[in-house]
């Protein structure tokens, strides 16, 4: 049992998708740590170290957890460590040796993992159970001292300013394949639209989850292959729909599809994607597909901009007009056939992608995720001004919304993840 002082707060948020229903909050104060005043491993030989992380900041170095060595100071530490040129690296220090690798993001749950194997001395460090680092022939390193949560022993503390949970310490080498599962936060559908006709003007979610209601005379486009088999005049038959029977008509003008409410909370980890076909592939003005914000600002918004001829994935780094924004683009053009787009958040990495039938097109750092409170939109985008516009003209379909990021081999079938 671990002693916890004053500076510790229970009850604090958990990873979501882990099965961990609660963490600590720590200040990164002196007193603020937990320990239960003894060696938790014989860091002699073989052991492991892993826990779930949350950093409130990535500026200092900062320790997760420790070990003491018997002349005060901590002989092992798994923890942050900042960098000037890049992101915030993960840290595993035995002795002398740092391994550091994965990407440390404000606000972005990890889970670390440090193992020691004393048979031939290979260190390594995985971050969300992918191996990052490895070295070989560590010599051992004693640490008889307290096993501490939350700091290290030292002229700065290095304590951790954050959340900390599900804290483990092993005495033997852990498989990768458990770390994988332990270090797993696997996307779960949040929300799918099949969107076929309906006569109501809603399109009704997969298993009776939110609906899109079809705003400003917004209608469905169905193919009449029939009608074109008993004309003898047609010589060509109408394209299919995007998927099933029928797909969202949108006019261009003030067309567009909402949800309720929010879908997903754009601050953490999250997906989102559709299938869509331009009316003009060679159209004169920037148009949204897909977008999630508030009343005045998205806080992303993925757009077709012909002035560059990009695919364009638009977050912002707060709520209200005037917000700083980040964009990744890549260079593109709509097809007549099918277009499918899908952006992809990993809060744990502290990145923001975006793809286009199927490809990373472009990626990029990002730190500033805010929880947007509006509805999904399909088919319209906040203007910079604050106001709505940028009215997609074409068809849209196949809308999946994801809790977490997805692999990218997921993105490329992620029409078909139920």
């Amino acid at each position: 049992m671990a002693r916890a002082e004053d500076g510790v707060v229970f009850g604090a948020p958990a990873p979501s998708r882990t099965g961990l229903t609660s963490t600590v909050t720590l200040d990164g104060g002196g007193n603020s740590y937990l320990s239960p005043d003894a060696p938790a491993t014989d860091t002699t030989k073989t052991f492991a170290l892993s826990a779930w992380v949350r950093p409130a900041a990535t500026g200092a170095p900062m320790t997760v957890v420790g070990q003491d060595a018997a002349d005060g100071t901590s002989a092992v530490t798994l923890g942050l460590r900042p960098s000037d040129e890049t992101s915030a690296t993960w840290a595993f220090r035995y002795g002398a040796t740092t391994l550091t690798g994965g990407s440390a993001s404000v606000r972005g749950w990890a889970h670390l993992t440090g193992q020691y194997d004393a048979e031939d001395g290979t260190l390594r460090l995985y971050v969300n159970g992918k191996e990052v680092a490895s070295q070989r022939d560590a010599a051992p390193v004693e640490a008889p001292g307290a096993f501490r949560i939350g700091r290290d022993r030292g002229d700065s503390g290095a304590g951790w300013k954050g959340e900390v949970g599900d804290v483990r310490v092993w005495d033997r080498v852990v498989p990768r394949e458990e770390i994988e599962t332990l270090g797993s936060r696997p996307a779960e559908l949040a929300a799918a639209w099949d969107i076929e006709r309906t006569d109501d003007g809603v399109v009704p979610g997969r298993d009776g989850g939110e609906p899109l209601t079809l705003h400003n005379g917004a209608g469905f486009y169905t193919p009449d292959i029939e009608g074109c088999l008993l004309d003898p005049e047609c010589v060509e038959f109408p394209a299919d729909a995007l998927d099933g029977n029928d797909h969202l008509a949108l006019d261009g003008t003030d067309d567009h599809a909402a949800t309720g409410g929010p879908v997903v909370d754009t601050a953490e980890s999250f997906s989102a994607g559709l299938r869509v076909r331009f009316a003009d592939t060679t159209p004169d003005r920037p148009m949204t597909v897909l977008s999630q914000g508030d009343a005045d600002s998205d806080a992303f918004a993925v757009r077709y901009d012909p002035a560059v001829s990009q695919w364009q994935l638009a977050v912002t780094h707060g709520s209200g007009p005037g917000a700083a924004e980040t964009v990744v683009a890549a260079s593109g053009a709509p097809t007549s056939h099918t277009d499918a787009v899908v952006v992809v958040y990993d809060d744990s990495e502290g990145r923001i992608s975006l793809y286009v039938n199927g490809e990373a097109a472009a990626t990029a750092e990002f730190n500033a995720s805010w929880s947007a409170s509006g509805p999904l939109q399909i088919g319209r985008g906040h203007t910079d001004g604050g106001g709505w516009g940028e009215y997609f003209h074409g068809g849209a379909d196949t809308v999946r919304v994801f809790d977490g990021a997805l692999t990218p081999s997921q993105v490329r079938s992620f029409a078909y993840l139920y």
